[in-house]
């Protein structure tokens, strides 16, 4: 069994004998996991966070403990004496965000290595080039790199927090604790702080702990929820569990009544607990309106049956790709009658999870990441593209400056401990899924330690970042050059192709799978039947501008080709492990070559 990334135990912390901020708390958050706390103001939140940290000390309980990552932060009322070694492994984001204004915002960010920085350097802050490099990076992974230099009291709210992220990726935590970091954020840099805490948490492996009060995205971001009120834990589960009874119930009561029944002992992991309160006879309107998001948000009925959102992943800016889709999108609710909206998100877990949820009906994917929609968001692959040009698919590329000595993928293996690197979205097929077989797996390299630096981003970004020398080779595709050759011809002179991968199917839209059989057949004949037709001239030009032609029929079976490649990838990496036992390593090949033949049986009943 895996060492709990936090672990909390029969917690209580009384102000007054009047006032119990917490009581009896116990949980756990397993390593990888990302945990909401939700609850009306009051109920605890804060304060447990803040008794995970160290930074407040418990009641003297005698079963009372903290501890993060199996080391103890603080036991029967008293913090550890290490306290400020086990700190390095937490990182704390506030609601107010902690920057120094008067300080760059690279300084502030590089402050997370304070805990191994020598004293003479920690006291006048001076750090090395190496750490400049670490710093600067933990801020592009953020998206704010270009504001390094500027004081932080000159950023907006949201940039300030991303950059109190930035400070907990340089840090090197393995526990990040999140404190109301959205409270004071406007909506959409409210997303982007969620989705940036969302991928620290996957790419990272980081256990992200995170109190909201926006239930809806409380539901959208964390698996798991852990609701609290006047100081006690009462529901610890599921999301999807989360029922609008329960939360109206939880926000909407009396907060002076007491609790009618008693609490049990343990309350099991993803299990709903439903206590029932006298409800107040006057809600306030506000919690009114974000209850019922929340209650649409669990009802996967956020959206109109006569609405459709189209997720869009955001591989290159926002508005190229708005000014690109929305003239299709605009031709898709003139033809099925549906108001069709863009939904824009910054990488591909965003679309996922609001396609989960059902903030979204029908998205354009990768192939690597349809399967994530299929195998955890309930959709299914009903069309793909094509090419402008008719070919039935792309290429996966590794790109690095034109003036680069880098000119093969040899030469870029040979040289990795000098290559700073830049990774795709974990989620991409070209940028992630096919190069990590061909370059690196068939190679036996694992480019996440191989090289200098290896960070993942989206592919405008990429190839931006080689074209002004900040990497020195990215993975990219065809498709991505392509449109930079057109929006930014001089940044696209810059890089040059060092490696081209063999074809990758187009790629798919996806469907929830779960849309009426009527709204299904309206969707699939508009894109069958664009560019096509009366219209066909103008609604090709339209595709054109998105290096497309025309949409093929498809189903999940063109993401079969995919899923081999991850399954070689993995059977590879099993092979090259020396640490595992040979009985546990023969279990693990067996089941991947029973995938593989599963998979193989696939491919040969559709020929």
């Amino acid at each position: 069994m895996r060492t709990p990334a936090i672990e909390v135990r029969h917690l209580s912390k009384s102000y007054t004998p009047q006032r119990r901020a917490l009581n009896d708390v116990s949980l756990s958050v397993a390593p990888g996991e990302m945990v909401a706390l939700i609850g009306a103001s009051g109920s605890g939140k804060s304060t447990l966070l803040r008794h995970i940290s160290g930074f407040v000390a418990a009641d003297a309980a005698a079963d009372s403990e903290v501890r993060v990552g199996g080391e103890l932060v603080q036991a029967q009322g008293r913090i550890a004496r290490n306290i400020r070694s086990v700190r390095r492994h937490i990182g704390f984001v506030f609601q107010q965000f902690n920057l120094v204004g008067r300080l760059t915002l690279l300084t502030n960010v590089l402050a997370g290595l304070l805990h191994r920085v020598p004293l003479h350097r920690s006291i006048p802050m001076l750090f090395t080039n190496e750490e400049r490099r670490l710093g600067l990076a933990a801020l592009a992974e953020v998206g704010i790199d270009d504001h390094a230099y500027q004081r932080a009291s000159t950023l907006s709210g949201g940039q300030q927090q991303r950059a109190a992220i930035a400070r907990a990726l340089v840090q090197g935590a393995q526990v990040l604790l999140a404190d109301e970091p959205i409270a004071s954020l406007d909506p959409e840099s409210s997303r982007k702080v969620m989705d940036i805490l969302a991928r620290v948490n996957r790419d990272h492996g980081c256990a992200v702990l995170v109190s909201l009060h926006q239930v809806e995205m409380a539901i959208k971001y964390c698996p798991r929820v852990v609701a609290m009120r006047e100081g006690r834990v009462v529901f610890d589960g599921a999301a999807s569990l989360l029922s609008a009874d329960f939360l109206s119930e939880l926000y909407g009561s009396d907060p002076d009544a007491p609790n009618l029944l008693p609490l049990p002992d343990s309350i099991p992991e993803r299990a709903a607990i439903a206590l029932r309160h006298r409800p107040h006879p006057r809600r306030n309107l506000m919690m009114r309106k974000l209850l019922a998001v929340a209650a649409a948000t669990l009802a996967c009925t956020s959206v109109h049956a006569t609405e459709i959102n189209f997720g869009i992943i955001s591989t290159e800016s926002t508005s190229n790709l708005k000014a690109t889709w929305q003239p299709v999108l605009d031709d898709m609710s003139k033809k099925t009658g549906y108001t069709v909206k863009a939904f824009f998100a910054n990488d591909y877990a965003g679309i996922i999870e609001a396609m989960r949820f059902g903030k979204v009906q029908v998205a354009w994917f990768g192939n690597k990441s349809a399967i994530e929609a299929v195998d955890r968001a309930g959709g299914e692959v009903f069309v793909q593209t094509t090419a402008a040009d008719g070919s039935p698919g792309y290429w996966s590329l590794l790109v690095t400056h034109k003036d680069s000595p880098y000119k093969s993928v040899d030469d870029v293996l040979k040289n990795a401990k000098n290559i700073n690197f830049g990774l795709g979205d974990p989620n991409s097929t070209s940028g992630t899924a096919v190069p990590g077989y061909y370059v690196f797996a068939r190679n036996k390299v694992d480019p996440k330690t191989a090289f200098k630096t290896a960070r993942p981003s989206n592919h405008e970004a990429n190839l931006l970042a080689v074209a002004n020398k900040q990497v020195d080779v990215a993975t990219n595709n065809t498709e991505s050059l392509d449109r930079l050759k057109t929006t930014n011809p001089a940044k696209a002179a810059e890089v040059r192709v060092i490696w081209k991968s063999p074809l990758i199917p187009s790629d798919p839209l996806v469907w929830r799978k779960d849309l009426p059989q009527a709204q299904k057949t309206k969707i699939k004949d508009f894109f069958l039947a664009y560019g096509s037709g009366p219209d066909g001239s103008a609604e090709l030009a339209k595709l054109g501008a998105m290096k497309l032609g025309v949409f093929k029929d498809s189903s999940d079976a063109q993401l079969v080709p995919i899923r081999q490649l991850d399954l070689f990838k993995a059977k590879l990496k099993l092979e090259a492990d020396t640490s595992m036992a040979a009985a546990e390593k023969s279990t693990k090949l067996a089941e991947i070559e029973k995938k593989l033949a599963e998979l193989n049986t696939q491919v040969a009943a559709a020929k």
